[in-house]
């Protein structure tokens, strides 16, 4: 975690897939504020997927591991749990109750953001959302139940099996079963 900032830093945004074991110990080891933002598992799966070919059976059991302990957790004062449909779907509302969380003010409409890659990177200028190449698109609903057209693939069935449990309570659809096997 030293690696993530520096004492002169005063936000850090980092994007980790941690694990449940690491989640809670940097809650309890650290100062730091962590962000849970979840996605519908079946559409994270399949863009996990497209980008890597392979591995969605780890991504499949870590999301729900850490789905599960963001329900437990709720109301930590160093967790704030989103979902990624509701930063697509309600942006003001969303990012002012992250802002609220953060202490700051939040405006969805900035024209663009710095970033580091990394310390020896330096800053980089954002200026457009990597899945549509166009900023002014960065609340675009397009990512938003693409797994639907999909429904019957196995990385869409077997993501919605092994999430299932954790996607009402989120508030995503139920996960619908094909297979006696399945329903188990």
């Amino acid at each position: 975690l030293a690696e993530l900032a520096s004492a002169a830093d005063r936000w850090l945004g980092h994007k980790l897939l941690l694990s449940p074991v690491e989640l809670r110990s940097t809650l309890a080891q650290t100062d730091v504020h962590c962000l849970l933002l979840l996605r519908d598992p079946r559409d994270a799966a399949l863009s996990f997927f497209q980008r890597t070919g392979g591995g969605v059976e780890l991504y499949a059991r870590t999301w729900r591991d850490i789905a599960a302990m963001g329900r437990e957790l709720a109301g930590h004062p160093r967790l704030l749990a989103l979902r990624f449909e509701d930063l697509l779907t309600d942006p003001h509302g969303t990012l002012q109750r992250l802002g609220s969380w953060l202490g700051v003010e939040i405006d969805p409409e900035i024209g663009q953001l710095h970033f580091q890659r990394s310390r020896a990177h330096g800053s980089t200028e954002w200026r457009e959302n990597s899945a549509f190449q166009d900023v002014q698109g960065r609340f675009d609903r397009k990512p938003l139940g693409r797994w639907k057209a999909q429904a019957e693939s196995p990385i869409v069935r077997y993501r919605a099996w092994v999430t299932r449990r954790e996607l009402e309570p989120w508030g995503y659809e139920p996960a619908a079963h094909g297979s006696r096997r399945e329903q188990v």
